[in-house]
């Protein structure tokens, strides 16, 4: 991966290691429960890894002429898509389970820096579009199995790929929100904060495991963030 992929990356730690203070600061203020449970193994293991990472990656930062500027030519060619019809083709191949193509965009998206028209990142997009069910509606819990049934095809047939297991840590979080909601803490039922608690655990399962992956994506730090916003790290 290029130089200045991994830089993003790098600020993407230091971004990181903000936010987490910035949870920890607030923590006594927090809208949660008052009795906090004590944080998990896997977390512990988590802010570990979160500085590995980052720091593994700043190592492999030499790529040729020949490379920059296949990437450059593809950030042009991309240059006029948008946001919907991008997602919506993600979408398209992740319902056929064309996990060939899915790890070509993937790819793309992570070594080429492209964005769509208006400037958002394409690997953002890209994950967006395979971390929760389709449709407008409220996702069944039929939606959320058959979801989590071809993300687990799509990472048994790329077992080395990082992609399919940050995209299931990701569906964990959300799946994790569908559980809690989206009012007060206060509102929140018991049986919904231990739902929570479960699948926010299983994010962090999976972001372990793909972090000893030899392909690294930056769009792990994300994940984390939002583990670290949804417990108050």
């Amino acid at each position: 991966m290029s130089v200045s992929n991994w830089t993003g990356c790098w600020r993407s730690y230091r971004e990181l290691r903000f936010v987490l203070a910035t949870c920890v600061c607030f923590s006594a203020v927090s809208c949660r429960p008052s009795q906090v449970p004590p944080l998990h193994q896997d977390t512990h293991r988590l802010l570990e890894i979160v500085g590995e990472y980052g720091h593994s990656n700043k190592l492999n930062a030499e790529v040729s002429p020949k490379r920059r500027l296949s990437k450059a030519s593809t950030s042009s060619r991309n240059k006029t898509q948008e946001e919907g019809p991008y997602q919506r083709q993600i979408r398209a191949l992740f319902e056929q389970g064309n996990f060939n193509e899915l790890e070509k965009e993937a790819e793309d998206a992570r070594h080429g820096k492209v964005r769509v028209v208006g400037g958002m990142w394409k690997v953002f997009l890209f994950y967006d579009a395979v971390s929760k069910p389709a449709g407008e509606g409220e996702a069944t819990e039929g939606d959320w199995s058959a979801h989590f049934s071809v993300l687990q095809k799509w990472a048994s047939t790329y077992p080395e790929s990082p992609t399919p297991s940050i995209a299931i840590a990701e569906t964990y979080v959300n799946y994790a929100w569908a559980a809690r909601g989206a009012d007060y803490a206060d509102t929140v039922t018991e049986s919904g904060w231990k739902l929570f608690g479960e699948r926010i655990e299983l994010a962090k399962s999976h972001l372990v495991e793909a972090s000893h992956l030899k392909t690294k994506c930056p769009h792990w730090y994300r994940v984390v963030q939002a583990i670290a916003l949804a417990e108050g790290w």
